[in-house]
């Protein structure tokens, strides 16, 4: 590392600080940091050039990590707090040798998610760091906005996935029955367990999931200091690269071992809210990190009336036009398991375009066509637009 370079401030000591904490990052979720991730894209050049980091396609997706960190662990420390650093070699050696296991490529795939997942939630102003509260010695605050990976989640009570004895030819052999969760967000608009499922629908198993959702609501109780349900509705986010997976989801368009593991999750959560990996992601999760946010969407879009009479009637909806006879949806929260049922109760009754709305951002709108089409009315807004007016 050259020492007449200032790697103290700027584009590029964000970048070393953020390596430390995540290790091994994807190229393409600098796209995830600025609308102007270009400046980004040229910091991380520059470093490669002076061989402060590594740029290919170890792993089979091309993604950037320090160089020689071991070698050169002073140099580096000179610019990141000694507490990211200890993180770095407390976490780093195990998601880098993934990156070299040809025979297990689930292996990489799952640390470039789980990356990709870190860097939406810094993204989104959510503390991925190691200052962020230790629940395994604290109580959660109302206030607190943080994100805990699978690793850390696991550790709060000493998480162990279930292992599960079968035979095969006659010979018993041992499998884990574990969750596919990426990390918790916890936040003051809620908690939330995070999935990250790619490009591809991936094999979620009933066992793993309903209990990973049965330890973080335990979790919840024993160390929140607001007095908390245990009927508290169980929240997960699911982020996918593909819109094309959601709509898979809700149209049952997949095979059927795929059908059975989809409705796993419907049945350990209550609300499954979906978001693209990219920057309208980003101001979703913002929004879904607010709280109150659900009301403050709604009372945007529904009025009073319309909200209190969706009460009334047999459609799962936001909202009610009794005058007209419309039933709405605010997909704008984009709970998805809401969603498929408003869908499905439009395509029973096709014979009123005019008598179901739904409302989303403009974004959403091709995934919301597909599964609507011509049984229903969608009116849109940008999230850009609407972020800035009543979230910032």
């Amino acid at each position: 590392m050259n020492n007449k370079k200032n790697y103290k401030k700027g584009y590029k000591n964000e970048m070393i600080q953020l390596l430390c904490l995540v290790a091994v990052m994807p190229y393409r979720s600098l796209r995830l940091l600025s609308d102007n991730h270009r400046m980004y894209q040229r910091a991380v050049k520059e470093m490669e050039e002076d061989g402060t980091v590594v740029v290919d396609k170890r792993g089979g997706e091309k993604n950037i990590r320090l160089l020689n960190y071991d070698r050169r662990r002073g140099e580096y420390e000179d610019y990141v707090p000694k507490e990211y650093a200890a993180y770095y070699e407390e976490t780093a050696r195990e998601k880098i040798k993934a990156l070299s296991d040809e025979v297990n490529k689930a292996a990489s795939e799952r640390v470039m998610k789980n990356s990709a997942t870190q860097i939406m939630m810094y993204a989104g102003d959510i503390d991925i760091s190691p200052d962020k509260r230790d629940l395994r010695r604290e109580m959660m605050e109302d206030s607190d906005l943080a994100y805990y990976t699978s690793g850390e989640l696991k550790q709060i009570e000493s998480y162990r996935d279930t292992v599960t004895y079968r035979n095969e030819k006659g010979e018993k052999s041992k499998k884990l029955s574990n969750s596919r969760i990426s990390g918790l967000l916890v936040s003051p608009g809620g908690i939330y367990a995070v999935y990250h499922i790619g490009e591809s629908l991936i094999e979620w198993k009933k066992f793993g999931e309903v209990k990973m959702a049965a330890y973080i609501t335990r979790i919840i109780k024993q160390k929140s200091m607001s007095d908390v349900s245990a009927d508290e509705p169980k929240n997960a986010i699911v982020i996918a690269r593909n819109d094309k997976l959601f709509v898979k989801i809700c149209n049952s368009s997949y095979r059927k071992n795929e059908k059975v593991v989809i409705m796993n999750m419907e049945y350990a959560y209550d609300r499954l809210y979906v978001i693209p990996e990219d920057r309208n992601g980003v101001l979703l999760l913002k929004m879904m990190a607010v709280n109150g946010w659900r009301g403050r969407i709604l009372n945007s879009v529904l009025s009073r009336e319309e909200q209190m009479a969706s009460a009334e009637v047999s459609v799962d909806c936001d909202g009610y036009d009794a005058e007209h006879g419309i039933y709405k949806l605010v997909f704008c929260i984009p709970n998805l398991i809401k969603l498929k049922a408003f869908i499905t109760r439009a395509l029973l009754e096709n014979n009123n375009q005019k008598s179901y709305q739904i409302y989303c951002f403009s974004f959403q709108t091709e995934m919301v066509a597909e599964l609507i089409g011509k049984y229903g009315t969608i009116l849109t807004v940008d999230v850009k637009k609407f972020y800035e007016e009543y979230f910032n």
